[in-house]
């Protein structure tokens, strides 16, 4: 897809990938529903496609997250929180990833980018590809790609938009990439299903994720806050079969007993978590 490496895009390059995120249809030029006529905007690049309706109130980035020097300060901060051995089972977690990354081509989709820690790797080893990065919100995707263009990394298209109500036409998709990012968003069933709708027929996505066992204080948490379905394993891979999902290859990486930090939520101190790297095909 050219339009992927362009600075604006036109009007067919739009249409062609671009959806409402409400009712589904075309989005033109002036980034304005053909249909519905709800109007969306841009800003530095950054394509925003969220209706607040649908939407709702989910979570975002602190607006700090903007200035460099704020993100690299969250970034080396975390590494400070987390301990030994949750850095060094994160280490193998990548180094089962890192290779398949290299595999994946044509258009990538990367769910819940971040700070782009599955991004950057993307972007350095999936050369035959053009690469979709998402997130609900502009200002996290903003930072993110103000750092890869200092950085001299190659481009990508930076989509705002809302996981469970995407902003991309069904079948764009070769590869969706993700890292937690299913374990970080609510209704896991919805995230799944909007996967499912944007892939091509044969499309394959690897995805990162972190399970822990039911029956345990972070299980429990993680269902009081709408988490359960993609941190339990068994209860993930039934819906993911459910979806129409095949799956290629599920691979424990490392696991580890969870140290309580300031920055996550959950897992609960004391807790295992395991690391997966999952291959799944539409």
């Amino acid at each position: 897809m050219e339009w992927l490496v362009k600075e604006m895009m036109g009007a067919v390059e739009i249409g062609a990938v671009l959806a409402c995120p409400v009712c589904g249809n075309e989005i033109n030029g002036e980034m304005q529903c053909t249909f519905c006529n709800r109007k969306y905007s841009s800003r530095e690049g950054v394509y925003i496609l969220i209706d607040s309706e649908t939407s709702g109130m989910e979570w975002k980035w602190d607006k700090r997250i903007i200035s460099q020097k704020y993100r690299q300060e969250v970034m080396k901060g975390y590494q400070r929180l987390i301990s030994p051995d949750i850095r060094k089972a994160h280490e193998k977690w990548w180094n089962i990833t890192y290779p398949k990354i290299g595999n994946l081509s044509g258009n990538i989709v990367d769910l819940a980018t971040g700070l782009g820690m599955m991004l950057e790797q993307v972007l350095k080893r999936s050369n035959n590809s053009s690469v979709i990065a998402t997130d609900i919100d502009p200002n996290v995707l903003l930072s993110t790609k103000r750092d890869f263009e200092k950085k001299g990394m190659r481009k990508a298209f930076y989509l705002a938009t809302d996981i469970k109500h995407m902003a991309l036409r069904e079948g764009v998709a070769d590869n969706v990439t993700s890292f937690a990012g299913l374990n970080n968003i609510t209704d896991t069933e919805l995230v799944v299903a909007e996967l499912y709708r944007i892939m091509k027929p044969g499309g394959k996505a690897l995805l990162m994720a972190s399970f822990f066992e039911e029956d345990t204080p972070s299980a429990e948490l993680a269902e009081d806050y709408g988490f359960l379905d993609a941190y339990i394993k068994e209860k993930f891979f039934d819906l993911i079969g459910r979806t129409g999902f095949q799956l290629v290859e599920d691979r424990e990486a490392s696991s580890v007993i969870w140290k309580e930090n300031e920055m996550d939520i959950f897992p609960i101190d004391g807790d295992k978590v395991y690391y997966h790297t999952i291959e799944i095909k539409k």
